[in-house]
């Protein structure tokens, strides 16, 4: 028995509203547990470094390139800073940092 599309869609409308939105979470449901599969030209997901740079984040900020090793020295400036008399906004500290 072969079931036509038209008979799906006519059989679908025949339900009442409650059946109807069942039946829509129903097949959510099922687009979630077979997804579709990628084809094999299109890439995976992005990388964590593809997404930042889409939506900006790469380059935003101009700091020392090696803050990666120089982060704890960074932290204790700004440390003594904040721990001496005189107490700087904190717009200064920031530009400071960004120098």
């Amino acid at each position: 028995m072969l079931i036509t599309i038209e008979q799906i869609q006519q059989d679908i409308q025949d339900l009442p509203e409650e059946a109807q939105i069942l039946l829509i979470d129903f097949i959510e449901i099922l687009k979630k547990r077979y997804p579709k599969p990628t084809p094999k030209n299109q890439s995976q997901e992005k990388s964590l470094y593809e997404k930042f740079a889409e939506i900006g984040l790469i380059g935003c900020v101009s700091t020392e390139e090696n803050l990666s090793t120089t982060y704890k020295q960074i932290l204790s400036e700004l440390e003594f800073r904040l721990s001496s008399a005189k107490r700087p906004s904190s717009a200064e500290l920031i530009k400071d940092l960004l120098k």
